[in-house]
């Protein structure tokens, strides 16, 4: 994935990132990762799809994620893995 962008972005009353990331593989890309504040509780990582585009999100110690693009749910599961894995580091 080739990182393109970020945008500023408010989301339910409260600040949110998004980043985009394209790719020439047609089958992963491109993808947005929206990353925001929440008050809501955790969840575990929950897919849904709409139209042609996938997405997985959850919510984690304030933070909601949400992972969007035409990728399978398996390419979307490992890169919620790496992003969870790597923030737990922090």
């Amino acid at each position: 994935l080739d990182f393109q962008g970020a945008r500023y972005l408010v989301v339910g009353g409260q600040p949110a990132t998004q980043l985009f990331y394209t790719t020439d593989n047609k089958k992963l890309g491109p993808l947005t990762v929206v990353i925001g504040t929440t008050n809501q509780p955790d969840i575990a990582p929950t897919f849904d799809r709409r139209g042609d585009l996938n997405t997985l999100y959850w919510r984690h110690h304030g933070h909601a994620y949400a992972l969007v693009g035409t990728a399978d749910i398996g390419y979307l599961w490992n890169i919620s893995n790496d992003i969870e894995y790597q923030l737990d580091a922090i």
